[in-house]
């Protein structure tokens, strides 16, 4: 018998692992988000392109607003870990945390 076109599961995947200080806290995936949450996380991540597409250096502003957006935006996909670890997170860290999350349909 041929492979089917279409194979569909009503099983959602596990859930990926974000450590922060040792401690294990679930990324949540797209169907875990509101669609209020959906287009907050579009309008801050689409910002933070927009600002990283930028010619020459970033001006104070622009990188207070990056910042702020990756602040956001961590604190949607990880809501369990406290504002003040979030906070101590690096540009570097808060940026893999953002990509982990739209990667990981391609990981399944």
């Amino acid at each position: 018998m041929p492979d089917p076109w279409l194979d569909l599961t009503t099983q959602p995947p596990p859930r990926l692992e974000v450590r922060v200080d040792g401690v294990p806290h679930e990324l949540p995936r797209f169907d875990d988000l509101s669609i209020n949450e959906r287009r907050q996380l579009a309008r801050d991540w689409s910002r933070v392109i927009a600002i990283d597409a930028q010619e020459g250096d970033l001006s104070p502003a622009d990188a207070s607003e990056r910042e702020e957006r990756l602040l956001s935006i961590t604190g949607l996909l990880l809501p369990g870990v406290p504002s003040e670890a979030r906070a101590r997170l690096g540009e570097e860290q808060r940026e893999a945390v953002v990509m982990l999350f739209f990667g990981q349909r391609a990981l399944r």
